[in-house]
């Protein structure tokens, strides 16, 4: 990311879109099967992914702490080199000319 907040993506093995469950364990086999591949997961959320269903039952109802609705710490994606971009959507995909594009304009897969 530049200082500016504007994300610049070479290129990436693996983009996966979304902050929930798919996501998380998608990130988390790949790296376990690729340990040199980019693994870049992209979502609108401002955190890191997390249980859906909980977040809006058991944590809202206060029997679970915000702890425990995330899959991981946010630090475990730093440590496994995937690149997490939060509060982002991506708008477009082009899987023939293997683009995605981002607000700040498109980044290749």
């Amino acid at each position: 990311m530049t200082d500016e907040g504007v994300f610049i993506m070479e290129s990436t093995t693996y983009l996966l879109i979304g902050g929930g469950l798919a996501s998380s364990q998608a990130a988390k086999q790949l790296r376990r099967l690729n340990a040199q591949a980019t693994i870049t997961l992209v979502t609108e959320d401002p955190h890191a992914p997390y249980d859906h269903p909980p977040l809006s039952k058991d944590f809202l109802r206060g029997e679970i702490t915000k702890e425990k609705v995330f899959f991981d710490d946010p630090s475990f994606y730093a440590a496994q080199q995937i690149d997490l971009i939060l509060n982002t959507a991506v708008t477009t995909l082009d899987p023939a000319l293997k683009t995605a594009t981002l607000p700040d304009g498109v980044n290749s897969l």
